[in-house]
């Protein structure tokens, strides 16, 4: 009998291959197991069309097998050293499996490789450190080292076709297996658009065969977008086209100890520099991640009025979207910067410089220069005052999407005592709340005639209460998703997400349906956490 055919068993090939691809969109490169894979798996057809589409293969994501743990090892270094033994052999068996299961990776990466053809590649090599060779001081065998040079090496022989990449290494001895970074030329890097290098090496390990700031891939002629989460150099020493940068990410050494952040941590200078290096340029996008306390407590790092001795400010003419993290306050960046084109802020984390201080907070300072234009805002009020909270609201007259991160309670870290941040109100929100009007079908004023409303384009609103008392309860939301859907004056609410404290006591959802109001075409996420008990 002959098997009757399915629909999409007279595709032509061409047309087969786009479903691949689109699949292979949708579902995602990193999803387990990939979706190119399974697709090859289908039926002889199928693998014969997948393995012939090279664009189903050009994704590569390389994370090897790890060394055998030796922290369990700890304080038998002697008996490891000496070549006999129970332990000794334990660890060789070890050593031996894992052997074993970096060859069979390295085989199934040149498989790989060979199915993407000529296809530009995004490749992504993963180098953990599971087992404390740099914090917990363990000595690192000779046979780890440049362990990995195998499988960087075959992938130094695809640098051509590399469009994007990412590395990222937790320690100085995987740095010797990439070393293919500093000693390929940035002219080998032809199509090479975005790179993110996660690398954890401070100055102390620049002194062996890895240069960071010899970096022959950071002279990549068409790169366009860079992260570098752990920076600990100067910004000058980085041999980069500033004026190509489209999207830059820069932070500091993580798990660095106070005498590392004093001498090399990103700080609001390194910021302002990047910035004017990049003036008048493409960049559209920035990243800054500060981390600017010590041990005695948040560190002033503001950036000293010397620095505009001339009075011009740095000019950022498509610049569209700002994440500050942790920084320090005040900061007094926004005052040396002209972003006409700015519509996403992200500020979360930073010191509180006490309540009389709402001026030298870095929301209000970026807010207050830049509110007019900004359509997408996250703020961590943690750093904000109540009126700088409020007068960051009514400065927000063109906002579509606001988050509120709120923490009510203050926390005693290891640096010292913080103190709490600003809360969103119940009168707050009532500024966020259209006034009832007589066909609206409210049965109370939720705001009165005589406030001017906050946010007039909000269309997306998300509030995250920390632990301690909310500034608002669930009715008061309630009526602020009604005033807000009811009213002509106002965009429509879509989506609202709201996390208080504590146990349900008012069904919001109920409310809404009591008032009749309607909630097509809106979202509403209402959540509940418990109280912190100490």
């Amino acid at each position: 009998m002959k098997k009757r055919k399915t629909p999409i068993d007279i595709l032509p090939d061409d047309v087969l291959s786009s479903v691949f691809l689109m699949v292979l969109d949708e579902l995602g490169e990193t999803a387990r197991p990939h979706p190119s894979v399974r697709m090859s798996h289908v039926c002889r057809h199928w693998r014969q069309l997948a393995l012939g589409t090279p664009l189903l293969w050009s994704y590569v994501d390389v994370q090897p097998p790890n060394y055998p743990a030796l922290l369990k090892y700890r304080g038998h270094w002697r008996a490891l050293k000496s070549g006999s033994g129970q332990i000794y052999n334990i660890h060789r068996v070890e050593v031996a499996t894992w052997r074993r299961a970096l060859e069979a990776y390295t085989a199934r990466v040149l498989t790989w490789l060979s199915r993407s053809g000529v296809s530009p590649l995004t490749v992504k090599f993963v180098a953990r450190d599971p087992h404390g060779f740099g914090t917990m001081k363990i000595p690192i065998p000779g046979e780890a080292e440049g362990c990995y040079e195998t499988l960087t090496d075959i992938l130094g022989q695809t640098t051509r076709r590399w469009k994007e990449a990412s590395f990222s290494v937790d320690m100085a001895p995987w740095t010797a297996s990439i070393r293919i970074l500093s000693t390929v030329e940035g002219a080998d890097f032809p199509l090479l658009e975005k790179l993110e290098l996660d690398i954890g090496i401070d100055r102390g390990m620049e002194q062996g065969s890895f240069k960071f700031h010899e970096l022959g891939v950071l002279k990549a002629p068409n790169l366009k977008s860079l992260s570098i989460p752990r920076v600990c150099y100067g910004i000058n020493d980085l041999p980069i086209q500033w004026d190509t940068m489209t999207e830059l990410e820069f932070g500091p050494p993580p798990g660095a100890n106070e005498r590392e952040l004093l001498s090399h941590r990103f700080t609001s200078l390194d910021a302002l520099e990047v910035l004017r290096r990049c003036g008048n340029g493409i960049l559209t996008k920035v990243r800054f991640n500060f981390q600017s306390y010590h041990m005695g407590g948040w560190e002033s790092d503001h950036i000293p009025a010397g620095a505009n001795a001339r009075g011009d400010k740095v000019l950022l003419s498509r610049l569209e979207s700002v994440t500050l993290q942790n920084p320090p306050s005040p900061l007094a960046l926004a005052a040396f910067v002209d972003v006409p084109s700015l519509r996403r802020l992200c500020i979360l984390g930073g010191g509180l410089a006490g309540p009389a201080d709402s001026e030298r907070s870095c929301a209000y300072d970026w807010i207050s220069t830049f509110g007019a234009t900004l359509e997408d805002v996250t703020l961590d009020s943690a750093s904000l005052t109540q009126t700088c909270l409020q007068e960051c609201l009514e400065k927000m007259r063109n906002v579509v999407k606001l988050s509120i991160r709120c923490h009510n309670e203050p926390s005693e870290e290891h640096w010292g005592w913080q103190p709490h941040g600003a809360i969103l109100t119940k009168e707050m929100l009532l500024r966020l709340t259209p006034k009832a009007t007589p066909n609206s079908g409210a049965v109370i004023s939720a705001s009165t005639e005589t406030t001017e409303l906050y946010c007039p384009n909000l269309q997306y609103f998300s509030v995250t209460l920390g632990a301690g008392p909310s500034g608002f309860k669930e009715e008061d939301l309630a009526w602020f998703v009604a005033g807000r859907r009811r009213s002509l004056h106002v965009a429509p609410l879509k989506r609202v997400d709201c996390r208080f404290v504590g146990a349900p006591k008012v069904n919001v959802r109920r409310v809404l349906e009591i008032l009749k109001v309607d909630m097509t075409g809106c979202e509403l996420n209402v959540s509940y956490i418990a109280p912190t008990v100490e």
